[in-house]
């Protein structure tokens, strides 16, 4: 029986859309994830057995529940990290543009 207060309703075009992430080969590793625990928990599972099951912490579980319930699928997309801003772009040339690092000499 569930106890959560949080409770997911799909719509037939965002379930279609969930199980085809579900399955597809080239989506993400981490979409995939986050995609099993919204299908799972609507399907009638706790939060505690989807984190289980998928082998996660139940706050990562709760997190991607709510992230879901705010934004729908939009909600499943990575959030900008935190850190130091790449100083090298990965083409060689300095990301604003500038000439590349030239030999001394």
């Amino acid at each position: 029986m569930r106890r959560s207060p949080l409770h997911v309703d799909l719509s037939p075009d965002e379930r279609t859309t969930l199980e085809h992430w579900q399955r597809c080969s080239t989506v993400p590793n981490g979409l995939a994830q986050r995609v099993r625990v919204v299908l799972r928990f609507a399907g009638g599972q706790t939060i505690r057995q989807v984190a289980r099951d998928l082998g996660l912490a139940r706050n990562t579980a709760k997190l991607w529940l709510h992230r879901f319930l705010e934004k729908r699928l939009e909600g499943f997309d990575d959030l900008p990290r935190s850190g130091r801003p790449v100083s090298f772009s990965p083409s060689g040339g300095h990301p604003l543009g500038q000439d590349r690092l030239r030999a001394a000499g």
